[in-house]
């Protein structure tokens, strides 16, 4: 069952058309208008392409679509997915994020990233622009977007639920390239207009490196994480409950959260 929850405070009373002269200000205790409340269980996990980390092992993608089934996800960000034919691998053809969405009953939304004169060592599927990021969500998609990052790296910005969602995959092993990457980051969040906002994926950086400090110097808020996978949030957002699973079907451990926004 997930977890998805909305509460919606409704006040019941009169309307109409108040004469101007007959019109006073609300009073100090008079309630605000509070949106409705939403919660919900995220997971993020870098998952290696659907391969273990050990490259002669097979194909691990439908041990691993069970093991994000098992944590209950409402949203699930993938990093590192398929979008396509793969011929290095005897020639398979793989979807993650839409196989994902059919086994989980949701949606998704795919970017791809592309390193310019590069193949991945795994597949060539990068080569073509569809080794990238993948959101799935059992919850509708209120509005989708994709956008170029330095390195050729993209963020994939979805709004579920109200909750704007940025799904990251920031350049490993150059914390200068990954902080540059957060800085792009927060331009298009800025641009994009204020709404609470999740910031979740592989960020390529531990606790206290440049990538994160970027991010949480900017005000958002270090949820959970464990090595370089990441969630943080912007103020508002409540975001607890951490989980970090790590079985070797990924050199990656899946990260799961609970995230609410109102009360």
């Amino acid at each position: 069952m997930h977890r998805f929850v909305l509460v919606l405070s409704l006040t019941v009373g009169c309307s109409g058309l108040t004469p101007p002269q007959e019109r006073r200000a609300p009073s100090a205790a008079a309630p605000a208008p509070r949106a409705p409340a939403v919660r919900f269980r995220l997971v993020t996990w870098n998952i290696h392409q659907g391969f273990s980390k050990d490259p002669e092992r097979a194909d691990q993608w439908a041990e691993m679509r069970n093991a994000i089934a098992l944590l209950d996800p409402d949203v699930t960000l993938l990093q590192e997915t398929v979008s396509g034919p793969d011929t290095n691998w005897a020639e398979r053809t793989v979807h993650h994020g839409a196989d994902a969405a059919a086994f989980l009953g949701g949606q998704t939304a795919f970017a791809g990233q592309v390193r310019s004169g590069t193949v991945h060592p795994f597949l060539n599927a990068r080569a073509a622009g569809m080794f990238g990021n993948a959101t799935v969500a059992t919850l509708p998609f209120a509005a989708v977007q994709s956008f170029p990052l330095s390195d050729n790296r993209t963020a994939l910005l979805t709004t579920v639920a109200g909750v704007r969602i940025a799904n990251v995959h920031f350049t490993a092993a150059d914390h200068a390239a990954a902080a540059r990457e957060a800085e792009e980051l927060l331009l298009v969040l800025h641009d994009a207009g204020p709404a609470p906002t999740v910031i979740a994926g592989d960020l390529n950086a531990r606790v206290g490196d440049a990538p994160l400090a970027v991010l949480e110097n900017a005000g958002y808020r270090y949820c959970f994480g464990k090595k370089v996978d990441h969630v943080l949030t912007s103020p508002g957002v409540w975001c607890g409950n951490g989980v970090a699973e790590n079985d070797g079907l990924s050199d990656h451990p899946r990260i799961a959260v609970e995230i609410q926004v109102g009360e």
